[in-house]
């Protein structure tokens, strides 16, 4: 049996490592930040000292870190991808919510199926990668109480990429019901709707002195009058919807199905990570570019997707039909769309 499953788990090693050389090779067009990280890299390869103070320092060392090996840039986004994947699999199998190989290939074909998934390995590297250590510190120590290891990792996590500070004063709701979490989540979302969280971050940003309001209310201009030119301030109703959707979704299967619920722990667990995550976004989601907030919660959705599919009542043959049908799916658009391979049949 152990036999067994370390051969599971390094086939699945091998697929994300072909993964990571289909993401290292691919087109200039993938990944509008991509040329920007890759000369950062080539930079601090090439520089004594950590590179581009641009950077949090745990990137700029990662950087320094790939640099001592190589100088190409396909290698570095290689270790990134290879990373970013093999963190979110690791934290999806510490969670045991899936008890199949079956499970196993719907996780991975959830997160070929992302946008977020090869965004975050393309173009919102340092978050991607922050975001990927947190998921893993949450499932694998918080879940546990082992709140010094959490910790430490957590520091880690945002030393790829500040915006994850954000998320700890909501981590204490963990500890609460899903139930309660749940009315705490619609009420957040009601506010974030009539305009009342931005006027309370405001507040509490004045009463203490810090400048968390500012810092997200005008990012990204240099200028006020440059607000209103901005991309996607504030509320996005597509945005909300679909971030809103998933979450009702999940919370409709847990309660009028608790009685048959599969690994339901696990399953409440799973929903309560996704709606922190998403309150995240419903209070700090008035600035310019708001998806920056969302995306904790979006790049989080393969963990709740499956564990929704789990809960699905499936024959044997029905699994093996999903199991076979659903990747070949998930890789072809992966390939031929998030990678851009559809216009090489073009040619």
């Amino acid at each position: 049996m152990i036999r067994y499953i370390n051969t599971i788990k390094t086939r699945f090693f091998l697929f994300f490592v072909t993964v990571s050389l289909f993401v290292a090779f691919r087109k200039d067009s993938v990944g509008t930040d991509s040329a920007t990280y890759a000369a950062s890299f080539i930079d601090a390869s090439q520089e004594d000292g950590i590179g581009s103070p641009r950077f949090e320092i745990g990137f700029r060392l990662f950087m320094e870190l790939v640099g001592i090996l190589t100088s190409s840039p396909i290698v570095f986004f290689f270790f990134i991808a290879l990373l970013i994947s093999m963190l979110l699999y690791s934290s999806y199998k510490s969670v045991s919510i899936g008890n199949r190989i079956h499970h196993d290939i719907f996780f991975v074909s959830f997160l070929l199926l992302s946008g977020w998934y090869i965004t975050e390995m393309t173009n919102g590297i340092r978050q991607g990668m922050a975001l990927s250590i947190l998921y893993w510190a949450i499932f694998t120590q918080l879940r546990v109480s082992n709140y010094i290891k959490f910790l430490l990792l957590f520091l880690l996590s945002v030393s790829f990429h500040f915006s994850v500070l954000l998320v700890l004063p909501f981590l204490i709701l963990i500890k609460l019901s899903l139930k309660s979490l749940s009315y705490i989540w619609f009420l957040t979302l009601f506010l974030y709707i009539l305009g009342f969280n931005v006027l309370i971050v405001e507040t509490l940003s004045q009463a203490l002195n810090v400048e968390i309001y500012d810092m997200i209310k005008y990012y990204s201009v240099s200028d006020v009058t440059e607000l209103d030119s901005a991309r996607w301030v504030g509320l996005q109703w597509n945005f909300l919807i679909y971030t809103v959707f998933f979450g009702i979704l999940s919370m409709g299967v847990f309660f009028f199905k608790k009685n048959e619920l599969v690994n339901r722990e696990s399953f409440a667990f799973i929903i309560k990570i996704y709606l922190i995550m998403s309150l995240v976004y419903f209070v700090f989601g008035f600035g310019p570019y708001s998806n920056r907030y969302a995306v904790m919660a979006w790049f989080f959705l393969p963990f709740l997707q499956v564990a929704v599919m789990i809960q699905i009542k499936l024959s044997l043959s029905s699994l093996n039909a999903v199991a076979t049908l659903l990747p070949i799916i998930a890789i072809s658009y992966f390939l031929f769309i998030r990678l851009d391979w559809l216009d090489y049949l073009q040619l």
